[in-house]
C-alpha cells in the first residue's frame, strides 16, 4: 500500500532532530563552564613574577664571578684570566662567562696524544704471536741495564740513546733508570760480588799485576783506578792475562807518590793479596806472584 502524505508528516515527526542541532547548546555551555573553571588556574605569561628574585643581568653576573675568583682561597683561579662575557650564549639565550686559562692546553694535549701513541707503539712480541721475549719484571730494569754498562765499560749515556731505545724491551724503555740510579746499582753490585773476587784472587796460583792510573772527571773530581792482571794458564802450554778493575778511590789530596802508593796497598788489602807480592818494580806497576 501506498503511503499517504499525512503517514509521511508522521513519519517525519518521528525522525530525530539533527545531531548538530542538538549538540549546538550543550557545547557552548560545556566551554563557558570549563573556560570559567580554568581561567584562574592558568595565570597569563606576561603576569609580573612576584614570588621570585629578578634575575641578574649579564654584567652583574659577571661582576660577580670576578669578585669569586679574587677572593677564592683556592689556587684553582690562577691558572686563569680575570672572567670575560663570551660571545657564546646558554639555552636561555644570555651571555656566558668565560675563563681563559694561562696555559697552552693544546699543547699539552699534543703532549699527551703523543705519550698515547707511544704506548700503543711499544707492543710486546709476545702478544703477537711472537715466541721468545718473554716478561720482565720491571724492578730488574735497573739491575740488567746496570749489567749491560758494566760488564763492557758502557758509558750510562749509551742506555738513553734513541736509536738504542728502539731495539730494547718495552719494559726497559718504560722503566729506564737515570744515571744516579745506574751509578748507584753498579756500586751495589760490586760490593755484593767483592767476596768472590776476594777468593779467586787469594786461590790464585799465576803472577799478577797491579796497574793503576788517575784522572780527573769534569766535575772536578780526582779518581785513582786500580787494576790487576792474573797469569792464566790454558791448555796447551798457553797462557792468558785476564784483567779485572779492583777499585775506582776518589783521591782527597795531591798526586803523590807516596800517597798514591798507599792508596794502593789499601785496595790491595781489601781483597786479602797483600802477602803475595814478592817484589816491587819503581819503574812501572807493581809485580805481585806467589812467595816462594
Amino acid at each position: 500500500m501506498t503511503p499517504t502524505p499525512q503517514t509521511q508528516r508522521k513519519r517525519s515527526r518521528r525522525k530525530s532532530p539533527s545531531p548538530m542541532m542538538l549538540s549546538t547548546e550543550p557545547s557552548n555551555a560545556n566551554e563557558d563552564d570549563s573556560g570559567n573553571r580554568t581561567q584562574p588556574d592558568t595565570p597569563n605569561t606576561s603576569q609580573p613574577n612576584t614570588t621570585g628574585t629578578q634575575e641578574l643581568t649579564d654584567q652583574e653576573e659577571l661582576m660577580r664571578a670576578r669578585k669569586t675568583a679574587s677572593n677564592a682561597l683556592s689556587n684553582a683561579y690562577s691558572n686563569y684570566y680575570r672572567p670575560e662575557l663570551s660571545k657564546q650564549k646558554d639555552k636561555r639565550n644570555r651571555l656566558m662567562i668565560a675563563y681563559r686559562c694561562r696555559i697552552n692546553l693544546l699543547k699539552h694535549a699534543n703532549a699527551c696524544q703523543k705519550k698515547q701513541r707511544e704506548a700503543q707503539s711499544n707492543r710486546n712480541l709476545a702478544a703477537l704471536g711472537i715466541s721468545g721475549t718473554g716478561d720482565i719484571d720491571p724492578e730488574e730494569v735497573p739491575q740488567l741495564c746496570a749489567i749491560w754498562c758494566a760488564e763492557a765499560a758502557r758509558p750510562f749515556s749509551a742506555l738513553a740513546d734513541e736509536s738504542h731505545k728502539m731495539i730494547l724491551h718495552p719494559t726497559v724503555v718504560k722503566h729506564m733508570p737515570s744515571d744516579k740510579v745506574l751509578s748507584r746499582s753498579v756500586h751495589m753490585l760490586y760490593t755484593a760480588v767483592q767476596d768472590s773476587h776476594r777468593k779467586n784472587l787469594i786461590n790464585h796460583t799465576g803472577a799478577m799485576y797491579i796497574g793503576a792510573d788517575a784522572w780527573q772527571l769534569p766535575n772536578g773530581f780526582d779518581i785513582l783506578g786500580v787494576v790487576i792482571y792474573c797469569m792464566v794458564e790454558l791448555e796447551g802450554g798457553k797462557s792468558n792475562l785476564e784483567a779485572m778493575p779492583l777499585d775506582f778511590v776518589r783521591l782527597a789530596k795531591s798526586h803523590t807518590g807516596v800517597y798514591l802508593a798507599d792508596t794502593i796497598r789499601t785496595v790491595v788489602e781489601k781483597f786479602g793479596i797483600q802477602d803475595k807480592a814478592s817484589h816491587s818494580h819503581f819503574d812501572g806497576p807493581p809485580s805481585f806472584s806467589p812467595p816462594q
